[in-house]
């Protein structure tokens, strides 16, 4: 092997013992949305929004819900404030799958999403949707989501985000690592603002009568 060869194959190795850790401690998404605005259009075609999330975390908490967040960071040296794009989905479950896998149906407790940037604010919970939950066996749960959401907050100067997007379809996949710390404040960010999940219900149980 020559020297060049061995300085390229050396740079090469060196990036991937750099970059690939970065995903195994971070996980990552995949997270689009479409408007289902029917009474307005983005000219020229209709526009899907896509963001790469950089960090990924699943957990079990002490009440034994499953939960999986994911969130996506941009920022900018040039534009500072303005330039940065913070975008954070937080699903939340009554429980692991029973078995590898699991649908989760989708109400109005189980997802919260947050789009936040230096030019707008858009906040979105769910009416309806899925959300498929894989485990592997190294411990990396994997999955896809399709949340039918509706807009409830908008503080914007110029928008990111289509100005009136009425319902939309949020949609992606997503590979979590077992983080509960990480994926907590990920969760926290998305209910910030008084959006917080109510306590579960849990059906009462009954005593047979005497």
């Amino acid at each position: 092997m020559t020297i060049r060869a061995t300085a390229i194959y050396a740079i090469r190795y060196s990036l991937f013992v750099i970059l690939c850790p970065l995903w195994a401690c971070s996980g990552r998404a995949n997270i689009q949305f479409v408007s289902l605005n029917m009474t307005e259009i983005d000219p020229p075609q209709p526009k899907v929004w896509e963001f790469d999330a950089q960090q990924s975390y699943w957990w079990i908490d002490k009440s034994g819900e499953l939960n999986i967040a994911a969130k996506h960071e941009e920022r900018s040296l040039i534009l500072g404030k303005l330039g940065r794009v913070d975008l954070g989905i937080s699903l939340a479950f009554d429980e692991p799958p029973a078995g590898r896998a699991r649908n989760y149906k989708i109400g109005q407790r189980e997802a919260r999403v947050l789009f936040h940037s230096g030019l707008s604010n858009q906040r979105f919970l769910p009416y309806a949707g899925i959300v498929s939950v894989i485990f592997r066996d190294d411990r990396v749960v994997r999955g896809s989501f399709r949340l039918w959401m509706a807009p409830v907050a908008e503080l914007s100067i110029l928008s990111v985000l289509p100005r009136r997007p009425g319902t939309v379809l949020c949609f992606g996949t997503f590979e979590a690592i077992h983080d509960e710390e990480r994926g907590k404040s990920i969760r926290q960010y998305c209910e910030s603002d008084g959006y917080s999940r109510p306590a579960r219900v849990h059906p009462a149980t009954t005593q047979p009568a005497r």
